[in-house]
């Protein structure tokens, strides 16, 4: 009997011999590979098939009713063989149910390391609608950067009369077995969960999951040691005297659970909190109180039988009273959901007085209008309430400077990162209250210009300018170079505030050199990178300069470069150097002129032609 298996491509022709006139005849089979014509199923092993590739050949695989998955469009029969052949980022679709519980039958075998395990790399395995079956604790999901949709997990345990036996934790992803740290992903999508989600070591977002215990003592989502849980939307349901939502103590590891929506509900207790500030809710509908676990700046609101949690806001904002120093306003707190629909409007009316500190010549009215008033005005009432009293606000736009880091890289050089943010001073009734400033955020920028003093004595020594890095998620990285004033501060107008990087490097650095003979003569080029963005330079070049003849009319100016390379570099080329000045040391100055520094930089360097012979490539 001959079986061809394994991978390639095959054109069969079969001559008939004296004994056999058929393929079947000769006991021939195929299993897999790909051929230039049909296999008909006579000659497919058993759960085989040919299928067309739609270019003229044909695969021979495993049926789909035969597989318990696929990815790249072959089938498996195992789950686990598709993970292993899932290149990264791809799909692995299951193609049956799984039922584990027949395999797998030593209940809470992950407590003594014996758990089936699962890696999930960092691919999808989509499970098109089908059900895996588990015993309690006997198969542990893991994965990095992976994601599981569209399915069920169900847990099984048989009583003697046949009906399942309750247990905890239908889907348990636990990265401590793996290799991938409480820092592996995994998102969870889609997906019922019977006996409730446990998580250990890995970062988990659920995603309309619906959970539910199936015994006491458990929980719908159950994170501990290193867990790292955000749940954005589903239904969690204790029904069985256990708990919905619980955390381990900061001796087992510690563990949070960042609630931002869904709905919860409990046959007794809601929430178990192994440390304080480890649940935090954002959103949500409840049906027992959350109070003592909802975030500051947020608010539980009752709605009939049901407590909704939503982000406290100002409004009805109406100024009374404007000067040069201030604009005072009458507000009222509100409470709104993660959908902006109004949960909640106070019945007290604020009086809320705003005052601007802006470090320039301007007046307070030009620095109040770089504050949206309702934003500022949420941001106290978040922090205070609603007093039906007076309040006044503080606002510094530039003295938010805080937790430099200094960093001394092995040249010497030096970098200091600011996290820089206005501050809102708050008082009631003229006093400071005991919390007594909050940051506010770019949400409360108008978008307009401002100006933000940085201290870069540390970095700039007696130099005149400096390389500011801006940094945000939410804005373009901004790279600038500028003047340090002599009081050993920078200045730098933004719109809105981040990391600032105060940096040593200079606008233009040298890359590379690279020399070659021509004749009786040497060539010299050098590599400049500028190191500031588009837009923000006038002109840039370099001069080679011989080190013992400093004259200006001797220097070799290089005309002013006008394009960069696609790696922000750019040349110039010193030209026929007598032989016998070969070695003679050069000095070598690149520049570049910024639009806001008043004189150009320069970065400065010595070489000798004959040290970089043909280093690099020069046309």
């Amino acid at each position: 009997k001959v079986t061809l298996g394994g991978t390639g491509t095959y054109d069969i022709t079969y001559v008939a011999s004296s004994s056999y006139a058929t393929l079947a005849e000769a006991n021939i089979t195929v299993k897999s590979g790909t051929f230039t014509s049909a296999i008909t199923a006579e000659y497919c092993v058993d759960g085989y098939e040919s299928v067309a590739n739609g270019d003229g050949t044909y695969t021979v695989g495993l049926k789909a009713s035969q597989a318990q998955a696929s990815v790249n469009g072959k089938n498996y029969a195992t789950l686990e063989g598709a993970l292993a052949a899932a290149p990264s980022g791809a799909t692995v679709t299951l193609l049956s149910d799984i039922d584990y519980s027949t395999t797998y039958t030593v209940r809470n075998a992950r407590d003594n390391g014996n758990a089936h395990t699962i890696d999930l790399k960092n691919v999808t395995l989509d499970m098109n609608g089908k059900t895996i079956s588990t015993i309690n604790a006997t198969v542990v999901f893991g994965g990095n950067g992976a994601t599981i949709k569209n399915g069920t997990f169900d847990l099984v345990h048989k009583n003697t009369d046949g009906s399942n036996k309750a247990g905890s934790y239908g889907l348990i992803i636990d990265n401590n077995v793996f290799s991938y740290g409480a820092a592996g992903t995994v998102a969870v999508k889609d997906v019922t969960v019977g006996g409730g989600v446990n998580v250990c070591c890995a970062t988990v977002t659920l995603d309309n999951v619906t959970a539910q215990t199936t015994a006491t003592k458990f929980y719908a989502v159950w994170a501990e040691t290193g867990a790292n849980i955000t749940i954005n939307s589903g239904t969690y349901t204790d029904a069985n005297e256990g708990k919905t939502l619980a955390t381990g103590k900061d001796a087992e590891g510690g563990a949070t659970i960042y609630v931002k929506g869904g709905t919860f509900t409990a046959k007794k207790t809601l929430i178990a909190s192994g440390e304080a500030n480890s649940i935090q809710i954002t959103g949500g509908t409840f049906d027992k109180d959350p109070a003592t676990y909802v975030a500051t700046g947020y608010e539980a609101v009752k709605d009939n039988d049901v407590w909704k949690v939503g982000e406290i806001k100002a409004t009805d904002l109406t100024p009374t009273k404007t000067t040069e120093e201030s604009v005072t306003y009458t507000a009222k707190k509100k409470v709104v959901d993660s959908n902006g629909n109004t949960l909640a409007t106070g019945d007290k009316t604020s009086t809320v007085t705003v005052n601007a500190s802006y470090k320039s010549n301007a007046p307070a009215q030009t620095a109040i209008s770089k504050f949206k008033a309702d934003e500022v005005i949420s941001e106290v009432f978040k922090e205070v309430g609603d007093s039906n009293t007076n309040i006044k606000v503080d606002l510094e736009i530039v003295h938010g400077i805080s937790n430099p880091k200094n960093v001394v890289d092995a040249n010497g050089n030096v970098t200091v990162t600011y996290e820089v943010h206005p501050e809102a001073k708050i008082y009631l009734n003229g006093s400071n209250v005991a919390s007594d400033s909050v940051a506010i955020g770019n949400n409360a920028l108008s978008g307009e210009t401002f100006n933000v003093v940085l201290y870069a004595r540390d970095i700039a020594g007696t130099a005149t300018v400096v390389k500011v890095t801006h940094k945000s998620e939410d804005y373009p990285d901004e790279v600038g170079v500028y003047d340090v004033a002599n009081d050993g501060t920078v200045t730098v107008p933004v719109t809105h505030f981040s990391t600032f990087t105060l940096s040593s490097a200079g606008a233009v650095s040298f890359v590379d050199f690279d020399s070659y003979a021509d004749g009786s003569y040497w060539n010299l080029r050098a590599i400049s990178r500028v190191n500031a963005n588009d837009g923000e330079y006038e002109y840039y070049g370099t001069w080679f300069v011989p080190s013992n003849i400093a004259t200006s009319a001797q220097k070799a100016e290089v005309q002013l470069s006008t394009t960069l390379g696609e790696d922000r570099t750019f040349t110039a080329d010193l030209m026929q150097i007598p032989y016998e000045a070969r070695d003679k040391e050069l000095t070598v100055i690149s520049f570049i002129k910024m639009k806001n520094s008043n004189d150009a930089v320069t970065e400065t360097t010595t070489v000798r032609a004959t040290d970089y012979r043909n280093k690099t490539s020069v046309d």
